[in-house]
């Protein structure tokens, strides 16, 4: 969306925000997240935050909301010749298996963000509460950006897409944003390479489809802790 297409989508979204959390967290992230960047990130970036809200919105169609509603909103959004939300991949050689113990001040300020659901709890917990519809594919953000060097996308807060692809869905709040030269530095990491001795496996536990294990990837290893590179399970994009 160019600005004045934002303005007027945050205007038809506000009236349907009304007594829905799930609204009224896709015009949080627009108004909080998408709206202040809107005339400087590149149309490429654009591009996939416009699919991810006709995504997300028609994900509400007829459940919580109207479907004329629905596509009055969606009408304000480019298309892009239909383009979808395209692949993510992981940008870190592990993950623990556990979400932080305790909210950040940046997950607190994010609306609709379930962290009753999600501090502190293990990553399989999360992700079968997914499954049991009782955690949404739109409540938790996963942040991504272009990979300039493999032309990909990559997942900044890999814990959180991690979940989404145990539980076999897609992300629907996804916020892309221009990364920082740490998420860029960290995709040279290889396993075996300087810090990072070779993986071991726990027993029965799937190996890595491509060894050594480099980045950006369409898996992630999931570890005994921050300081482990003994792997207990190994998620794949679905």
């Amino acid at each position: 969306m160019d600005i004045k297409q934002a303005e007027k989508f945050l205007e038809v979204v506000e009236k349907m925000r009304k007594n829905n959390p799930k609204v009224e967290a896709l015009y949080a992230d627009v108004l909080n997240v998408y709206y202040p960047k809107v005339q400087t990130l590149p149309a490429e970036y654009l591009e996939v935050w416009d699919a991810s809200l006709i995504a997300r919105l028609r994900h509400l169609s007829g459940v919580s909301v109207e479907a004329s509603k629905v596509e009055r909103a969606v009408a304000y959004v480019p298309k892009y010749s239909g383009a979808p939300v395209p692949p993510i991949l992981f940008g870190q050689l592990r993950i623990g298996r556990d979400f932080q113990g305790s909210a950040t001040s940046d997950q607190q300020a994010i609306v609709g963000f379930p962290s009753d659901k999600v501090v502190g709890r293990p990553l399989i917990v999360v992700a079968g509460m997914m499954n049991k519809n009782e955690l949404g594919a739109d409540e938790i953000p996963v942040q991504v950006f272009r990979h300039a060097v493999s032309k990909t996308w990559v997942a900044v807060n890999n814990r959180g897409y991690a979940t989404h692809c145990m539980a076999g869905l897609k992300p629907l709040r996804i916020w892309p944003r221009l990364p920082d030269q740490m998420e860029i530095n960290r995709l040279d990491e290889v396993e075996g390479k300087d810090h990072a001795r070779f993986f071991t496996y726990a027993s029965g536990v799937e190996h890595l489809a491509k060894k050594p294990h480099t980045l950006p990837s369409l898996q992630i290893p999931i570890t005994d802790g921050p300081n482990s590179w003994n792997v207990t399970a190994v998620v794949t994009v679905p």
